[in-house]
């Protein structure tokens, strides 16, 4: 009997964190007692009891067509203070066994998410860290997020997958005092603790040392059509920071870099767009993989195009620089991504102890740094 009473409620935790996480999502349906007895580990007859439980509590609405959907005529507060009273919602865990997920878009191949992942291992203390990469996509994200408020786990540090649109599950969360942290992005409405580049200040550092050299014609080099917050703050910064010394000239160049990694297939009709606008004589890349593509690009292109133009690069260090095809050190733009990396766990273990994280907005400041102009 005692193992009975153990395992349903065992399903009732995993289903409540499920309806806390989706409250509001008139969409979302809770799994079906099959899925739910793969995913936990338990029979139909327990599976259907804790079901039962959250339909007498009016939380869920079960049909035989419709599966079962959550009740969000009632308010979120009320939720859970129905799963907090009837202990329906796991207890967070003792101190020396907080559990932490930092789920990355990719775990390889950026020198920026390697050093943030690098600085929350090397700065953590007694939490353990569970490492995991959402492969830039949304949908193996909210599986991530679900998979680990089941678990359940103290905290999650998220770095989001915010191409044009943004985590549904990530809005619900934000309702719910649940220590969640974004990095290096600022998703716009959204009540998030987070720790971020400057990205803003970013742009303005390197458009205003152009337009200090005598640049009246600059332009914004993306290799992105997709455009997560970092970008769109950057692209505004760009626009912002002109028209604030009175250009009214921005120039923009963007393609879908993903689709051609050797840049090659991109080269003829950048060369057109230059010789249709000879009057730029300045270029920012906007991040590091526009970085690379602007430097092939040039590159293949040759003289005059190579030296034409004082060019600087966003996302940029020096460890970056054989990368560009030139014993010349460029201007760029580094972000300091092991800081991100600190703040982050950081804020992280002040609201696992206790602290009022919910209005916390960290910026780490990001620096310019001259070197030779030509690409």
């Amino acid at each position: 009997m005692q193992r009975e009473t153990f395992l349903y409620k065992k399903v009732t935790e995993y289903l409540s964190d499920l309806i806390i996480a989706h409250h509001g999502d008139e969409n979302y349906k809770l799994p079906t007692e099959a899925e739910v007895c793969e995913k936990v580990g338990v029979s139909r007859i327990t599976a259907r009891k804790a079901y039962a439980i959250l339909e007498n509590h009016n939380l869920i609405i079960r049909s035989k067509r419709g599966g079962t959907k959550i009740n969000n005529d009632i308010p979120h507060k009320t939720v859970l203070s129905i799963l907090s009273s009837q202990s329906y919602t796991p207890k967070p865990s003792s101190e020396k066994n907080k559990k932490v997920a930092v789920i990355l878009p990719i775990i390889r191949g950026s020198h920026h998410v390697t050093n943030i992942l690098a600085a929350i291992i090397d700065n953590h203390s007694n939490e353990t860290i569970i490492i995991d990469s959402s492969d830039m996509s949304i949908q193996k994200e909210q599986e991530l997020i679900d998979k680990y408020m089941s678990m359940p786990v103290d905290g999650i540090i998220l770095y989001p997958v915010d191409n044009e649109i943004y985590n549904p599950t990530i809005l619900h969360l934000s309702t719910v005092k649940f220590p969640l942290i974004l990095v290096d992005r600022l998703l716009p409405g959204l009540s998030l603790p987070y720790v971020s580049a400057d990205h803003e200040n970013m742009v303005r550092l390197a458009t205003n040392h152009l337009l200090e050299a005598g640049h009246k014609y600059i332009l914004y080099f993306n290799a992105n059509i997709k455009t997560n917050s970092s970008l769109s703050i950057r692209k505004e910064s760009f626009i912002n920071t002109l028209y604030n010394a009175h250009n009214y000239r921005p120039y923009f160049y963007s393609f879908e870099g993903d689709a051609d990694s050797t840049s090659l297939s991109f080269c003829e009709d950048f060369r057109e767009f230059l010789d249709a606008n000879t009057k730029i004589s300045a270029i920012i890349a906007a991040d590091y993989s526009s970085n690379l593509h602007l430097s092939k690009m040039l590159n293949t292109l040759g003289e005059p195009y190579k030296s034409r133009f004082e060019v600087i690069y966003l996302d940029f260090s020096p460890m970056h620089f054989e990368t560009i095809g030139s014993d010349r050190h460029p201007t760029y733009i580094m972000q300091d991504s092991y800081r991100i990396g600190v703040e982050a766990i950081k804020l992280m273990q002040n609201a696992l102890n206790g602290t009022d994280i919910s209005n916390s907005k960290i910026i780490v400041p990001a620096n310019i740094v001259i070197g030779n102009t030509n690409v």
